[in-house]
């Protein structure tokens, strides 16, 4: 790839990234129902959409990834398949402590699947999330972490909006809404490129929040 080609393959995915975010904004708190001329529009039918290579990551690791309504556990499994034999997850979800207290231990079994904390490769988890937090659930997902001797350390902030998964800093995976979103709106999973990675890992440990003191 030359110098050219490097950065109009940059502008395209900050392009794709900013459409994603307008989207999801949208759709936030309309029914797409309402949108019947709306691109990509119908998102009934409870499948994952495998069109191709994701073309984001060269190195074909990742595939890219429509979830739609109502494939939660598929999207479930291939967040699983990111956090394989992974030692070190990082999680950036403003919202990974919300929901329903009533659903708490449901949530906290989900968010056990879907980093294979069970597994004997992972150690530590480290969130970053927003101060909007249901107390039953973040309990509950502690509570798991302590049962399967991972080490939780959380920061709080509400400078990122964005939904990341790091995995050993070497890593990335947008995920285009919270984990106890997965599949109740259509959503991206796509593989952040190696220099956006590097910026976010920048970023995060400028304002010292990629680690904890706990």
């Amino acid at each position: 790839m030359n110098e050219s080609q490097r950065k109009r393959y940059h502008n395209l995915i900050s392009k794709h990234r900013e459409l994603l975010r307008e989207y999801l904004e949208l759709t936030e708190n309309i029914d797409v129902d309402e949108l019947p001329f709306f691109p990509l529009h119908p998102f009934e039918r409870p499948v994952v959409i495998r069109e191709r290579k994701c073309p984001l990551e060269n190195k074909g690791d990742f595939l890219e990834m429509l979830v739609a309504r109502g494939a939660r556990q598929d999207a479930i499994r291939e967040i699983r398949d990111f956090a394989k034999d992974v030692e070190n997850l990082i999680i950036v979800d403003p919202y990974i402590f919300s929901g329903e207290s009533s659903e708490a231990d449901h949530i906290a079994e989900e968010f056990e699947k879907s980093t294979r904390m069970t597994s004997s490769s992972l150690k530590k988890i480290h969130i970053i999330h927003s101060d909007t937090v249901t107390k039953k659930v973040k309990n509950s997902i502690m509570k798991k972490c302590k049962t399967n001797n991972i080490q939780l350390t959380m920061k709080e902030t509400d400078e990122i909006h964005d939904r990341i998964w790091v995995a050993d800093r070497a890593r990335g995976l947008v995920v285009g809404t919270s984990l106890n979103g997965l599949g109740n709106k259509a959503a991206f999973l796509l593989p952040l490129p190696e220099d956006d990675l590097k910026d976010l890992l920048d970023f995060l440990d400028k304002r010292e929040l990629s680690r904890s003191s706990n």
